[in-house]
């Protein structure tokens, strides 16, 4: 397991996951969780849904049209970050292991 600090795991809630992705995610999360709260809680859930919608646009220019993901698809809105950063305190909150 990739050893993250706590504020890159927090700014990865800037993008959408899939099943498997999520579930490792939520498995970081429990190994860092004592570090985790300040973070979440100093989290700009704006700023971080801006600044993947500025990585994606940067992506689609450098590919030239080769690469065209939507927003949408990729980036999750501020209030979604929201949501994930609550889940993320709960989950931090309790000391259950990762499968």
């Amino acid at each position: 397991m990739l050893d993250l600090h706590p504020k890159s795991l927090v700014e990865l809630t800037r993008f959408r996951f899939d099943a498997g992705l999520s579930s490792d995610f939520h498995c970081y999360i429990v190994s860092r969780r004592l570090e985790l709260t300040r973070w979440i809680e100093s989290a700009d859930t704006a700023r971080l849904s801006s600044q993947c919608q500025d990585e994606l646009k940067a992506i689609n220019a450098r590919a030239r049209g080769k690469y065209d993901a939507e927003p949408d698809d990729i980036c999750r809105t501020p209030s979604e970050i929201a949501m994930e950063l609550r889940e993320m305190k709960k989950l931090a909150s309790h000391s259950a292991g990762c499968d």
